[in-house]
Protein backbone atom coordinates (compact mmCIF):
# COMPACT_ATOMS: atom_id res chain seq x y z
CA UNK A 1 0.00 0.00 0.00
CA UNK A 2 0.98 3.21 -0.29
CA UNK A 3 -0.33 7.35 0.17
CA UNK A 4 -1.47 8.92 -2.57
CA UNK A 5 -0.36 12.06 -5.32
CA UNK A 6 2.31 13.83 -5.18
CA UNK A 7 1.32 16.60 -2.73
CA UNK A 8 1.38 14.43 -0.14
CA UNK A 9 3.75 13.00 2.46
CA UNK A 10 4.59 14.88 3.34
CA UNK A 11 -17.99 27.79 29.24
CA UNK A 12 -14.60 30.15 30.89
CA UNK A 13 -17.60 34.77 31.81
CA UNK A 14 -14.65 36.77 32.78
CA UNK A 15 -13.42 40.02 32.02
CA UNK A 16 -10.32 41.62 30.39
CA UNK A 17 -9.03 44.83 29.28
CA UNK A 18 -10.43 46.02 25.83
CA UNK A 19 -10.10 46.31 22.30
CA UNK A 20 -6.38 45.04 22.24
CA UNK A 21 -7.46 41.49 22.26
CA UNK A 22 -5.69 39.23 19.31
CA UNK A 23 -6.51 35.80 20.15
CA UNK A 24 -6.88 32.38 23.10
CA UNK A 25 -6.76 29.47 23.84
CA UNK A 26 -7.72 27.20 26.78
CA UNK A 27 -7.41 23.28 27.79
CA UNK A 28 -7.10 21.43 30.54
CA UNK A 29 -5.91 17.91 32.23
CA UNK A 30 -7.44 15.71 34.71
CA UNK A 31 -5.10 13.10 36.51
CA UNK A 32 -6.86 9.45 36.76
CA UNK A 33 -5.08 9.02 39.88
CA UNK A 34 -6.19 12.56 40.96
CA UNK A 35 -9.64 11.67 40.72
CA UNK A 36 -9.97 8.43 42.10
CA UNK A 37 -7.98 8.85 45.43
CA UNK A 38 -8.07 12.34 47.13
CA UNK A 39 -5.78 12.02 51.02
CA UNK A 40 -7.39 14.95 53.14
CA UNK A 41 -11.33 13.93 53.99
CA UNK A 42 -12.61 17.46 53.67
CA UNK A 43 -11.27 17.37 49.95
CA UNK A 44 -12.61 13.61 49.12
CA UNK A 45 -15.06 14.86 47.13
CA UNK A 46 -12.19 17.06 45.14
CA UNK A 47 -10.68 16.64 42.00
CA UNK A 48 -7.18 18.53 40.29
CA UNK A 49 -8.07 19.97 37.35
CA UNK A 50 -5.07 21.36 35.36
CA UNK A 51 -5.89 24.03 33.03
CA UNK A 52 -3.74 25.34 30.70
CA UNK A 53 -4.91 28.57 28.57
CA UNK A 54 -2.92 30.94 26.35
CA UNK A 55 -3.56 34.54 25.19
CA UNK A 56 -2.23 37.55 22.45
CA UNK A 57 -2.69 40.71 23.04
CA UNK A 58 -1.63 44.50 21.87
CA UNK A 59 1.94 44.80 22.91
CA UNK A 60 0.68 48.60 22.94
CA UNK A 61 -1.44 48.06 25.58
CA UNK A 62 0.12 49.07 28.99
CA UNK A 63 -0.31 45.71 30.75
CA UNK A 64 0.58 43.51 27.61
CA UNK A 65 4.05 45.24 27.61
CA UNK A 66 6.31 42.07 26.92
CA UNK A 67 10.35 42.73 26.76
CA UNK A 68 13.57 40.04 26.48
CA UNK A 69 13.60 41.15 30.08
CA UNK A 70 10.29 40.57 31.09
CA UNK A 71 10.59 36.79 29.55
CA UNK A 72 13.95 36.44 31.37
CA UNK A 73 12.55 37.48 34.52
CA UNK A 74 9.05 35.37 34.21
CA UNK A 75 6.96 38.79 34.54
CA UNK A 76 3.10 37.62 34.95
CA UNK A 77 0.93 40.17 33.38
CA UNK A 78 -2.47 40.02 35.08
CA UNK A 79 -5.14 40.18 32.52
CA UNK A 80 -8.68 39.57 33.93
CA UNK A 81 -10.28 36.53 34.93
CA UNK A 82 -11.83 33.28 33.76
CA UNK A 83 -14.99 32.70 35.37
CA UNK A 84 -16.61 28.68 36.02
CA UNK A 85 -20.25 28.12 36.16
CA UNK A 86 -21.54 24.61 36.71
CA UNK A 87 -23.75 22.80 34.23
CA UNK A 88 -26.65 20.63 34.73
CA UNK A 89 -28.56 18.37 32.04
CA UNK A 90 -27.71 18.90 28.02
CA UNK A 91 -25.75 22.53 29.39
CA UNK A 92 -28.69 24.50 30.75
CA UNK A 93 -29.61 25.62 32.87
CA UNK A 94 -26.41 26.63 34.71
CA UNK A 95 -25.06 27.72 37.86
CA UNK A 96 -22.21 30.81 38.75
CA UNK A 97 -19.38 29.04 40.56
CA UNK A 98 -15.79 30.46 40.84
CA UNK A 99 -13.38 32.55 39.10
CA UNK A 100 -9.20 32.15 38.75
CA UNK A 101 -7.14 34.49 37.20
CA UNK A 102 -6.53 35.04 33.31
CA UNK A 103 -3.23 36.62 33.90
CA UNK A 104 -0.37 35.07 31.75
CA UNK A 105 3.73 34.95 31.52
CA UNK A 106 4.73 36.31 28.19
CA UNK A 107 6.42 33.90 25.94
CA UNK A 108 7.11 35.72 22.69
CA UNK A 109 6.19 39.37 21.29
CA UNK A 110 6.94 41.88 18.08
CA UNK A 111 7.26 45.40 17.91
CA UNK A 112 7.29 46.43 14.59
CA UNK A 113 3.64 44.43 14.54
CA UNK A 114 2.56 44.86 18.00
CA UNK A 115 1.58 41.49 19.51
CA UNK A 116 2.33 39.95 23.29
CA UNK A 117 2.02 36.23 23.58
CA UNK A 118 1.82 34.13 26.82
CA UNK A 119 0.26 31.44 28.47
CA UNK A 120 -0.14 29.96 32.23
CA UNK A 121 -1.21 26.62 34.29
CA UNK A 122 -3.47 26.46 37.04
CA UNK A 123 -5.20 24.05 39.02
CA UNK A 124 -8.63 24.46 40.51
CA UNK A 125 -9.78 22.25 42.41
CA UNK A 126 -13.72 21.11 41.80
CA UNK A 127 -16.40 18.72 42.96
CA UNK A 128 -15.95 15.24 41.11
CA UNK A 129 -18.43 13.92 38.85
CA UNK A 130 -19.92 17.40 37.30
CA UNK A 131 -19.67 19.15 34.12
CA UNK A 132 -18.31 22.83 34.04
CA UNK A 133 -18.17 25.58 31.52
CA UNK A 134 -15.89 27.73 31.66
CA UNK A 135 -16.14 31.56 29.71
CA UNK A 136 -14.40 35.27 29.11
CA UNK A 137 -15.93 37.62 27.25
CA UNK A 138 -15.60 41.18 26.71
CA UNK A 139 -14.80 43.77 23.59
CA UNK A 140 -13.13 44.14 21.52
CA UNK A 141 -10.96 42.28 18.82
CA UNK A 142 -7.54 44.57 17.53
CA UNK A 143 -8.68 47.12 15.55
CA UNK A 144 -7.63 46.96 11.54
CA UNK A 145 -8.72 43.66 11.27
CA UNK A 146 -9.76 42.59 7.53
CA UNK A 147 -12.96 41.63 8.71
CA UNK A 148 -14.96 42.53 12.10
CA UNK A 149 -12.46 44.83 13.47
CA UNK A 150 -13.38 45.55 16.78
CA UNK A 151 -15.66 42.89 17.23
CA UNK A 152 -16.60 40.81 20.70
CA UNK A 153 -14.39 38.34 21.67
CA UNK A 154 -15.76 35.11 23.44
CA UNK A 155 -13.81 32.31 24.55
CA UNK A 156 -15.58 29.51 26.46
CA UNK A 157 -14.44 25.38 26.81
CA UNK A 158 -16.85 22.60 28.24
CA UNK A 159 -14.98 20.77 31.52
CA UNK A 160 -16.84 17.48 32.11
CA UNK A 161 -15.46 15.43 35.06
CA UNK A 162 -17.93 12.68 34.33
CA UNK A 163 -16.18 9.38 33.26
CA UNK A 164 -17.05 8.05 30.07
CA UNK A 165 -16.96 3.80 28.66
CA UNK A 166 -14.97 3.44 25.28
CA UNK A 167 -16.03 -0.40 25.56
CA UNK A 168 -13.16 -0.91 27.90
CA UNK A 169 -13.10 1.01 30.70
CA UNK A 170 -14.95 3.84 32.35
CA UNK A 171 -12.30 6.96 32.49
CA UNK A 172 -12.03 10.64 32.18
CA UNK A 173 -11.11 11.62 28.90
CA UNK A 174 -8.40 13.92 28.30
CA UNK A 175 -9.69 16.76 25.45
CA UNK A 176 -7.07 17.85 22.82
CA UNK A 177 -3.87 19.62 23.52
CA UNK A 178 -2.84 23.21 22.74
CA UNK A 179 0.95 23.87 23.00
CA UNK A 180 0.73 27.69 21.99
CA UNK A 181 -1.14 30.52 20.08
CA UNK A 182 0.21 29.88 16.19
CA UNK A 183 2.04 32.45 15.05
CA UNK A 184 1.70 32.33 11.36
CA UNK A 185 3.11 35.05 8.83
CA UNK A 186 2.37 34.49 5.02
CA UNK A 187 4.02 35.94 2.33
CA UNK A 188 1.35 36.06 -0.45
CA UNK A 189 3.84 37.08 -3.14
CA UNK A 190 5.50 34.15 -5.01
CA UNK A 191 7.96 33.77 -7.82
CA UNK A 192 5.38 30.88 -8.88
CA UNK A 193 1.71 30.13 -8.03
CA UNK A 194 2.13 27.84 -4.64
CA UNK A 195 0.95 27.21 -1.85
CA UNK A 196 1.85 26.71 2.19
CA UNK A 197 1.03 24.58 4.88
CA UNK A 198 1.20 25.43 8.46
CA UNK A 199 0.27 22.14 11.16
CA UNK A 200 -1.37 23.91 13.99
CA UNK A 201 0.04 23.33 17.61
CA UNK A 202 -2.23 20.61 18.52
CA UNK A 203 -2.15 16.73 19.71
CA UNK A 204 -3.94 14.05 22.51
CA UNK A 205 -2.95 12.30 25.35
CA UNK A 206 -4.97 9.95 25.37
CA UNK A 207 -4.27 8.77 21.18
CA UNK A 208 -7.76 10.04 19.95
CA UNK A 209 -8.45 11.04 16.48
CA UNK A 210 -7.94 14.66 16.35
CA UNK A 211 -9.91 17.12 14.11
CA UNK A 212 -10.37 20.71 13.33
CA UNK A 213 -13.05 22.83 12.10
CA UNK A 214 -13.95 26.50 11.72
CA UNK A 215 -16.49 27.72 14.56
CA UNK A 216 -19.96 27.92 13.86
CA UNK A 217 -21.39 30.45 16.00
CA UNK A 218 -20.38 33.00 18.33
CA UNK A 219 -20.14 30.83 21.33
CA UNK A 220 -17.43 29.27 19.58
CA UNK A 221 -15.82 32.01 18.28
CA UNK A 222 -16.98 35.34 19.29
CA UNK A 223 -17.38 38.36 17.22
CA UNK A 224 -14.51 36.69 14.50
CA UNK A 225 -16.15 33.42 14.22
CA UNK A 226 -16.94 33.38 10.51
CA UNK A 227 -14.15 35.75 9.39
CA UNK A 228 -11.92 33.73 7.23
CA UNK A 229 -11.77 34.22 3.33
CA UNK A 230 -11.22 31.87 0.93
CA UNK A 231 -7.16 32.40 0.75
CA UNK A 232 -6.93 30.26 4.20
CA UNK A 233 -8.22 26.72 3.51
CA UNK A 234 -8.74 24.17 6.91
CA UNK A 235 -8.16 20.49 6.71
CA UNK A 236 -10.06 18.53 9.21
CA UNK A 237 -6.15 17.06 10.00
CA UNK A 238 -5.77 20.73 11.24
CA UNK A 239 -3.57 21.71 8.52
CA UNK A 240 -3.73 25.48 7.34
CA UNK A 241 -3.13 25.88 3.79
CA UNK A 242 -2.67 29.53 2.27
CA UNK A 243 -2.15 30.98 -1.46
CA UNK A 244 0.44 32.61 -3.20
CA UNK A 245 1.05 33.96 -6.71
CA UNK A 246 4.26 35.81 -8.71
CA UNK A 247 1.71 38.73 -9.06
CA UNK A 248 -0.43 41.38 -7.33
CA UNK A 249 -3.50 38.91 -7.27
CA UNK A 250 -3.69 38.28 -3.77
CA UNK A 251 -2.41 42.32 -2.60
CA UNK A 252 -6.09 43.53 -1.79
CA UNK A 253 -5.88 40.34 0.87
CA UNK A 254 -2.90 41.62 2.84
CA UNK A 255 -3.52 42.40 6.68
CA UNK A 256 -4.37 40.72 9.89
CA UNK A 257 -6.95 38.19 9.40
CA UNK A 258 -8.39 36.58 12.59
CA UNK A 259 -9.37 32.62 12.73
CA UNK A 260 -11.84 30.84 15.13
CA UNK A 261 -10.91 27.13 15.15
CA UNK A 262 -12.45 23.97 17.25
CA UNK A 263 -10.04 21.50 18.11
CA UNK A 264 -11.98 18.13 18.39
CA UNK A 265 -11.28 14.77 19.65
CA UNK A 266 -12.98 11.24 18.92
CA UNK A 267 -12.46 7.88 21.12
CA UNK A 268 -12.63 4.97 19.49
CA UNK A 269 -15.70 2.68 20.99
CA UNK A 270 -14.40 -0.67 21.24
CA UNK A 271 -18.04 -2.37 21.04
CA UNK A 272 -19.60 0.25 18.45
CA UNK A 273 -16.56 0.20 16.56
CA UNK A 274 -17.14 3.89 15.83
CA UNK A 275 -15.66 7.25 16.96
CA UNK A 276 -17.61 9.13 19.67
CA UNK A 277 -16.91 12.99 20.07
CA UNK A 278 -15.93 13.78 23.66
CA UNK A 279 -14.94 17.44 23.57
CA UNK A 280 -14.36 20.83 21.33
CA UNK A 281 -11.30 23.18 22.32
CA UNK A 282 -11.45 26.97 21.26
CA UNK A 283 -8.26 28.37 19.78
CA UNK A 284 -7.98 31.91 18.05
CA UNK A 285 -5.57 33.81 16.56
CA UNK A 286 -4.30 35.90 13.91
CA UNK A 287 -2.25 35.37 10.90
CA UNK A 288 -0.49 38.55 9.22
CA UNK A 289 -0.79 38.19 5.41
CA UNK A 290 2.22 40.04 3.93
CA UNK A 291 3.64 40.88 0.48
CA UNK A 292 7.33 40.14 1.87
CA UNK A 293 7.68 41.90 4.73
CA UNK A 294 7.27 39.88 7.48
CA UNK A 295 7.89 40.90 11.45
CA UNK A 296 10.54 39.77 13.58
CA UNK A 297 9.73 37.71 16.68
CA UNK A 298 11.44 37.89 20.09
CA UNK A 299 10.86 34.26 22.53
CA UNK A 300 10.33 31.03 22.41
CA UNK A 301 7.50 28.57 21.50
CA UNK A 302 6.55 27.38 25.37
CA UNK A 303 7.48 28.70 28.57
CA UNK A 304 9.18 27.90 31.07
CA UNK A 305 8.49 30.19 34.20
CA UNK A 306 6.03 28.13 37.00
CA UNK A 307 3.62 29.46 39.23
CA UNK A 308 1.98 27.22 41.91
CA UNK A 309 -0.72 28.55 41.97
CA UNK A 310 -3.69 26.73 43.04
CA UNK A 311 -7.17 27.58 43.56
CA UNK A 312 -10.01 25.93 45.23
CA UNK A 313 -12.93 26.85 43.78
CA UNK A 314 -15.60 28.24 46.15
CA UNK A 315 -14.22 26.33 48.93
CA UNK A 316 -10.69 28.01 49.70
CA UNK A 317 -9.24 31.45 49.60
CA UNK A 318 -6.61 31.66 46.56
CA UNK A 319 -3.03 31.12 48.07
CA UNK A 320 -0.31 33.70 47.74
CA UNK A 321 1.60 33.37 44.13
CA UNK A 322 5.14 32.97 43.47
CA UNK A 323 7.36 33.12 41.13
CA UNK A 324 10.42 31.36 39.73
CA UNK A 325 12.53 32.25 36.98
CA UNK A 326 13.85 29.30 35.63
CA UNK A 327 15.72 31.02 32.38
CA UNK A 328 18.48 32.73 32.20
CA UNK A 329 19.51 35.87 29.84
CA UNK A 330 17.96 37.35 26.90
CA UNK A 331 16.00 34.53 24.29
CA UNK A 332 17.28 34.57 20.87
CA UNK A 333 15.89 36.58 18.04
CA UNK A 334 14.90 34.89 15.07
CA UNK A 335 12.92 35.87 12.06
CA UNK A 336 10.60 33.47 12.06
CA UNK A 337 8.98 31.29 14.51
CA UNK A 338 7.72 27.99 13.56
CA UNK A 339 3.98 27.06 13.66
CA UNK A 340 4.13 24.26 16.02
CA UNK A 341 7.77 22.19 17.54
CA UNK A 342 8.67 19.91 14.52
CA UNK A 343 6.82 16.97 14.66
CA UNK A 344 9.90 14.62 14.99
CA UNK A 345 9.72 16.06 18.49
CA UNK A 346 6.33 13.89 19.23
CA UNK A 347 6.91 10.06 20.70
CA UNK A 348 5.19 8.76 17.39
CA UNK A 349 4.72 5.74 18.79
CA UNK A 350 2.07 7.18 21.11
CA UNK A 351 1.19 10.33 19.10
CA UNK A 352 0.08 8.75 15.63
CA UNK A 353 -3.11 8.86 13.48
CA UNK A 354 -4.63 5.98 11.46
CA UNK A 355 -5.18 5.20 8.11
CA UNK A 356 -7.42 2.51 7.21
CA UNK A 357 -9.09 3.40 4.37
CA UNK A 358 -9.71 0.35 1.80
CA UNK A 359 -8.73 2.28 -1.22
CA UNK A 360 -5.12 2.50 0.16
CA UNK A 361 -4.62 -1.21 -0.61
CA UNK A 362 -2.17 -2.21 -3.73
CA UNK A 363 -5.51 -4.37 -5.15
CA UNK A 364 -7.80 -1.14 -5.26
CA UNK A 365 -7.74 0.81 -8.52
CA UNK A 366 -10.43 3.09 -9.89
CA UNK A 367 -10.14 4.54 -13.26
CA UNK A 368 -13.35 7.14 -12.89
CA UNK A 369 -11.74 9.85 -9.82
CA UNK A 370 -8.74 10.85 -8.79
CA UNK A 371 -7.79 11.35 -4.69
CA UNK A 372 -4.93 12.97 -3.14
CA UNK A 373 -3.17 13.29 0.47
CA UNK A 374 -2.15 17.18 0.27
CA UNK A 375 -3.77 17.08 4.16
CA UNK A 376 -1.67 14.43 5.72
CA UNK A 377 0.39 15.92 8.28
CA UNK A 378 2.17 14.20 11.62
CA UNK A 379 2.78 10.64 12.21
CA UNK A 380 0.77 7.74 10.61
CA UNK A 381 0.16 4.25 10.93
CA UNK A 382 -1.32 2.02 8.23
CA UNK A 383 -3.95 0.11 9.50
CA UNK A 384 -7.12 -2.27 8.22
CA UNK A 385 -7.95 -2.37 4.93
CA UNK A 386 -5.45 -0.61 4.26
CA UNK A 387 -2.54 -2.95 5.08
CA UNK A 388 0.36 -2.37 7.87
CA UNK A 389 3.16 -0.73 5.99
CA UNK A 390 3.28 1.78 3.28
CA UNK A 391 4.68 -0.54 -0.23
CA UNK A 392 8.21 -0.05 -0.72
CA UNK A 393 7.97 -1.56 -4.22
CA UNK A 394 6.19 -0.03 -7.45
CA UNK A 395 2.93 -1.03 -7.82
CA UNK A 396 1.53 -2.71 -10.66
CA UNK A 397 0.81 -0.93 -13.68
CA UNK A 398 -1.63 -0.45 -16.38
CA UNK A 399 -4.31 0.66 -13.64
CA UNK A 400 -5.03 4.05 -11.24
CA UNK A 401 -3.94 2.22 -7.80
CA UNK A 402 -5.20 3.82 -4.76
CA UNK A 403 -7.52 6.09 -7.08
CA UNK A 404 -4.81 8.27 -7.72
CA UNK A 405 -2.84 9.42 -10.84
CA UNK A 406 0.37 9.26 -9.13
CA UNK A 407 0.89 6.35 -6.71
CA UNK A 408 3.30 6.68 -3.68
CA UNK A 409 5.45 3.94 -2.62
CA UNK A 410 8.83 3.57 -0.37
CA UNK A 411 12.40 3.74 -1.77
CA UNK A 412 14.27 1.97 0.93
CA UNK A 413 13.95 -0.84 3.44
CA UNK A 414 11.87 -0.83 6.81
CA UNK A 415 13.89 0.35 9.44
CA UNK A 416 14.35 -2.00 13.06
CA UNK A 417 13.82 -0.41 15.93
CA UNK A 418 16.76 -0.11 17.48
CA UNK A 419 17.31 2.94 14.60
CA UNK A 420 14.53 4.94 15.33
CA UNK A 421 12.96 7.46 13.19
CA UNK A 422 14.88 7.34 10.07
CA UNK A 423 14.93 9.29 6.53
CA UNK A 424 13.38 7.66 3.48
CA UNK A 425 12.46 8.81 0.01
CA UNK A 426 8.86 8.19 -1.41
CA UNK A 427 8.54 7.86 -5.43
CA UNK A 428 5.41 9.03 -7.19
CA UNK A 429 4.93 7.18 -10.95
CA UNK A 430 2.30 7.24 -12.60
CA UNK A 431 0.10 4.15 -13.82
CA UNK A 432 2.14 3.11 -16.81
CA UNK A 433 5.39 2.85 -15.48
CA UNK A 434 7.72 2.50 -12.68
CA UNK A 435 9.41 6.08 -13.15
CA UNK A 436 9.70 8.26 -10.50
CA UNK A 437 7.67 11.79 -11.75
CA UNK A 438 8.32 13.40 -7.96
CA UNK A 439 9.71 12.69 -5.25
CA UNK A 440 9.30 13.63 -1.45
CA UNK A 441 11.76 13.04 1.95
CA UNK A 442 9.40 11.46 5.02
CA UNK A 443 10.82 9.53 7.86
CA UNK A 444 9.80 5.79 9.07
CA UNK A 445 9.87 4.44 12.42
CA UNK A 446 9.16 0.73 13.87
CA UNK A 447 7.72 0.59 16.83
CA UNK A 448 6.65 -2.94 16.65
CA UNK A 449 4.48 -1.33 13.71
CA UNK A 450 5.19 1.19 11.30
CA UNK A 451 4.93 4.94 11.40
CA UNK A 452 5.45 7.31 8.49
CA UNK A 453 6.39 11.21 9.24
CA UNK A 454 4.42 12.84 6.58
CA UNK A 455 5.08 16.48 6.87
CA UNK A 456 6.63 19.65 4.80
Amino acid sequence: MWLKCILVLIAIAGSAQASHFRGSFITWVVNQTDYNYYPANYYASLVKVHVKYGASWRRSDGSSHCSNSSIANCQFFNHGSWSLYRVYGSGYPQSYYSTFSAGFYCEKFSVDTDFTIGSNKVTIYVPKSYTYRAVTSSCCWIYGLRSYSSSSWHVEAIISLQKTYNGRVYKINTPPQISHIPIIQHNLYSSNYRTQSYILPVYDPDNDLVKCRWAANFSEGGGIWNSRNGLVVLSSKCVLTMFSSPYSHYANYKGWQALAIMVEDFEYNNVSHSYEKRHSIPLQFTVHLHMGNGSVIYGKNDTHCTSPYQHHASIAPSPTRSLTPKTTGYPQMVSSVPTIPPVQALDGCQYYQVLSEADRASSYYDWSSYRCDRELYGWYRFMGSAGNRMQNTCPQTGSYRCGSYYQGWLQGSMPSQYEGAVPRTVCFSTYYNCYCSYTQSIYVKNCGFFLCLLAQ
